[in-house]
């Protein structure tokens, strides 16, 4: 082998990933900026507002970690049920806008309360238990397998990458327009991430072969393939 052997070179260079799969990852980053704008505006709202004290957003804190733990198993069995992961992606986005929509609502009419606050919290950390659970089993139908390690190399450094300006546009957002602007701010991440996921076509992507099934109903062949990548949670 040369250095400028062109089927070496071909080899060592990453082949480009399916149009399908950049429209995944800007719904990703999308995703992650509405999930990093919601839990910081969530405890701000219960401070500043409804005025709870450490307690109160302790237990906003946790509803997140403790939706992936309790539910990720069950939520990821479901799914592997399901004939359209796709939709349950943007059921799950869908979900969470809506709710900072009744959010912003009972902000303006006067009806926000911790209850109000603590099941906002609840829906979204389940949505993201879902949308979270359905991109795992949607990537590899996308990306074929040998280029599967490229593909989660490059989601994760977009997923880091949409976190770190979130939290950064949170804080500029907060301070110039106030608790209404940032509240819209996670609104317009979440409607930019169902508009991306229209670019997800999965008539076209390459098909995967699926390892067969030990049993039907086997708890740990119904629950792997969607909880795989669960540790990758909130």
């Amino acid at each position: 082998m040369t250095l400028h052997d062109p089927t070496a070179l071909a080899e060592q260079t990453p082949a480009r990933l399916p149009r399908a799969f950049t429209f995944l990852m800007s719904t990703s980053a999308a995703e992650g900026c509405g999930d990093v704008l919601a839990r910081t505006l969530l405890p701000i709202l219960a401070v500043s507002i409804l005025g709870f004290g450490t307690g109160f957003v302790g237990i906003l804190n946790s509803i997140g970690l403790a939706s992936f733990l309790l539910l990720g198993v069950p939520i990821g069995m479901l799914i592997d049920r399901l004939r359209n992961r796709h939709r349950a992606m943007r059921v799950a986005t869908g979900a969470r806008c809506l709710v900072l929509l009744g959010l912003f609502a009972s902000l303006y009419a006067g009806w926000l309360s911790g209850a109000v606050v603590i099941g906002a919290a609840v829906v979204i950390g389940l949505a993201d238990v879902v949308f979270t659970t359905a991109q795992s089993t949607v990537i590899p139908r996308l990306v074929q397998t040998e280029r599967l390690k490229h593909a989660y190399s490059r989601l994760a450094i977009v997923n880091q990458t949409a976190s770190t300006a979130a939290a950064a546009t949170g804080s500029l957002t907060l301070g110039l327009l106030g608790m209404p602007g940032m509240i819209w701010a996670a609104i317009c991440s979440y409607a930019g991430s169902v508009l991306f996921q229209r670019g997800i076509k999965l008539d076209s992507a390459p098909a995967q072969r699926s390892p067969a099934r030990r049993g039907k109903g086997s708890f740990a062949t119904d629950s792997r393939p969607c909880t795989e990548y669960l540790p990758y949670g909130p």
